[in-house]
């Protein structure tokens, strides 16, 4: 295990979009990671800084994804009790939005999928 961008700690959850891009939940790192068709390094897309917290572009162990496109996914952000949605420009993977959609850090209620 490791966390620099080739390394991960507990893999849990994993996303293959049309472009052949893999993306991963990287639970023990508190990030999400892609690796574009053919690169040996991942960039972090969710939470860089790997350290766990409660802001809505942090992450506490993540556990699962679920993709909504090739370029938008849920988060099973477990640490933090809540589901996460993300949208991404596409593949260059800037953030456009994301949005807690269920549960909350604090035990309140998200805002539900638009």
């Amino acid at each position: 295990p490791g966390t620099v961008a080739h390394q991960l700690n507990s893999p849990s959850a994993v996303l293959i979009t049309a472009d052949a891009s893999v993306i991963v939940c990287d639970t023990n790192n508190s990030r999400v990671v892609v690796w574009a068709s053919g690169q040996l390094e991942g960039r972090v897309i969710v939470n860089p800084s790997g350290a766990s917290g409660t802001a809505t572009t942090a992450l506490n162990h993540p556990m699962d994804l679920a993709a909504f496109s090739d370029y938008s996914f849920a988060v099973a952000d477990t640490g933090n009790n809540r589901i996460v949605s993300w949208r991404f420009s596409g593949p260059t993977w800037e953030v456009l939005d994301h949005e807690v959609v269920a549960g909350s850090a604090a035990g309140e209620a998200g805002t539900g999928l638009a």
